[in-house]
């Protein structure tokens, strides 16, 4: 887990990373983690930059470009 478990930019990177290194199974079980801890600690979802990564992923598609 990250030092900063609900900042969703570095959760998304590390998906992007998995992404890019042929793990699509890893980044979605992460985002999956993070969706969850999101409900039971915030009672809110991922945010739609992450839920569009998400889903990018989920198509095969490749990461949509995210701003610095």
């Amino acid at each position: 887990m990250t030092t900063a478990p609900f900042h969703e930019r570095g959760h998304r990177l590390l998906m992007r990373v998995l992404v890019a290194r042929g793990n699509d199974a890893e980044a979605l079980r992460r985002y999956e983690e993070l969706r969850r801890l999101l409900r039971d600690e915030l009672g809110i979802s991922p945010s739609a930059a992450t839920q569009e990564l998400h889903t990018a992923i989920l198509r095969g598609t490749g990461p949509p470009i995210e701003p610095l």
